[in-house]
């Protein structure tokens, strides 16, 4: 992108306006020379940071997460805007919550399920595969085992015996995208639309696992895949 701007330069000397966020993900430079990590872009704000205007509201998400955001990369002065500093998912929900464990997940803006320590490793779909994750989706859901092998996402996601991707970088982990399967299904289950419900993850053989089991309907990206 960098390189078509520079024939336009030439064609405005008076004036040219850049738009965009260098906080945002760079593009993909393989190479060994430390400039290229650098975009015209941030080098312009540096070099002429009085003629800077920075959009400081957001219209997105739930002031609980863009003031994280805020901090940590945008020196405190990305302010939620007041149709949605506190939004959260009960507020759209068309039906009642179809576990008590959904009714406090669409109220909360963040939750997090920690997984540590219930063997769930990366690619693993060897034997006890089943018994250690119904056990753990039964535990944090409060469901009987019987509910969730009925579910077709989570039993589609048992048969699974071998990784979908066949790129070496990449990862996945069928325990928790069982996670997700069931969250997702509560969530439809809850009256939140499809519409309403993305599902986001770094590992692009994650992707094409956790799509594999969800409605194609629902949209399921890597963060690639999300950007812009």
């Amino acid at each position: 992108m960098e390189p078509a701007i520079y024939p336009i330069l030439r064609r405005c000397s008076k004036k040219l306006i850049l738009a965009g966020d260098p906080c945002q993900l760079p593009p993909t430079v393989i190479s060994n020379n430390a400039r290229l990590s650098h975009t015209l872009l941030e080098d312009a704000m540096k070099k002429h940071g009085e003629n800077v205007l920075r959009l400081k509201r957001q219209y997105r998400m739930n002031k609980l997460i863009s003031d994280w955001i805020s901090d940590s990369m945008y020196n405190g002065e990305l302010i939620a805007d007041e149709s949605v500093q506190n939004h959260t998912l009960d507020q759209i929900a068309t039906g009642k919550p179809a576990i008590d464990f959904i009714g406090d997940f669409i109220k909360n803006p963040l939750n997090l399920i920690d997984t540590v320590g219930c063997d769930m490793n990366e690619d693993d779909t060897g034997d006890g595969f089943q018994k250690i994750h119904l056990n753990f989706l039964t535990e944090i859901f409060q469901l009987n085992v019987d509910f969730i092998l009925t579910n077709s996402i989570i039993f589609h996601l048992f048969e699974i015996t071998t990784p979908l991707a066949e790129d070496d970088q990449s990862k996945s982990n069928p325990g928790e995208a069982a996670i997700v399967g069931m969250l997702v299904e509560l969530l439809r289950k809850s009256g939140i639309s499809d519409s309403n419900i993305s599902v986001i993850s770094p590992y692009s053989s994650q992707v094409q696992l956790i799509t594999s089991i969800i409605p194609q309907t629902i949209s399921c990206r890597s963060i690639d895949g999300y950007q812009g």
